[in-house]
């Protein structure tokens, strides 16, 4: 399976994706910012002053089914409810698929 089938596999059902921290989700504000209220806590995503750096990980990417061990960062969609669900397991070439559209040259298929 090429990269883009496997992505659009492993997102299917998952609308507005993003990669990165989300302002109003409890999951971000309770991991990075536990002392914050909510509003607290967008101010200081907006001012950049709260950030996920990623961390190593050899669990597969949730969101293209890669095995390959590396750091993985927090994620996001709404599902059919409407809601914002929270993930932590994209990879870097998926952070770089969804932010700029570049496909991996040597991806494992």
């Amino acid at each position: 399976m090429k990269y883009e089938e496997s992505v659009e596999h492993h997102l299917n059902g998952c609308e507005a994706v993003s990669t990165g921290l989300c302002p109003g989700c409890e999951v971000c504000r309770d991991i990075y910012a536990p002392d914050m209220t909510m509003d607290e806590f967008d101010d200081a995503w907006s001012s950049g002053e709260v950030c996920d750096e990623g961390s190593f990980s050899w669990h597969w990417c949730d969101i293209c089914g890669s095995h390959l061990g590396g750091d993985r960062y927090v994620w996001h969609y709404i599902d059919s409810d409407g809601e914002i669900q929270h993930e932590d397991g994209a990879c870097v070439d998926c952070v770089m698929y969804l932010a700029y559209g570049d496909i991996p040259e040597n991806w494992e298929e």
